[in-house]
C-alpha cells in the first residue's frame, strides 16, 4: 500500500505528459496525491470495517453475501 502511494505520488507529475527517460527527480514541488491514492485508501478503509464488522456475524450465521453486501455498502460510505 505504501509503494502504490509513493510511485503515485511520484508520477503524477507525469499523468497527462508521458516520461519516458528513467532519469528524473523522483519527488518535486509538481507531485501532488490524486484519486487514485484517495481511492484505494477509502476501499482499503472499507475492507478493513466490514471484516471488523462482519466478523463476528459470520461466526454465528451468516454467509459471503452479507460479507459481500456490507463490503458494497462501506466502499460507498468511505469513497
Amino acid at each position: 500500500m505504501i509503494g502504490t502511494k509513493i510511485g503515485d505520488i511520484a508520477g503524477s507529475r507525469f499523468e497527462f505528459n508521458n516520461h519516458r527517460s528513467k532519469d528524473f527527480e523522483l519527488f518535486s514541488q509538481d507531485c501532488k496525491v490524486t484519486d487514485d491514492s484517495i481511492m484505494s485508501i477509502a476501499v482499503a478503509k472499507a475492507i478493513m470495517e466490514t471484516e471488523k464488522t462482519i466478523k463476528p456475524l459470520l461466526s454465528e450465521r451468516g454467509n459471503n453475501n452479507d460479507y459481500y453486501a456490507l463490503l458494497i455498502v462501506m466502499t460507498i460510505k468511505y469513497m
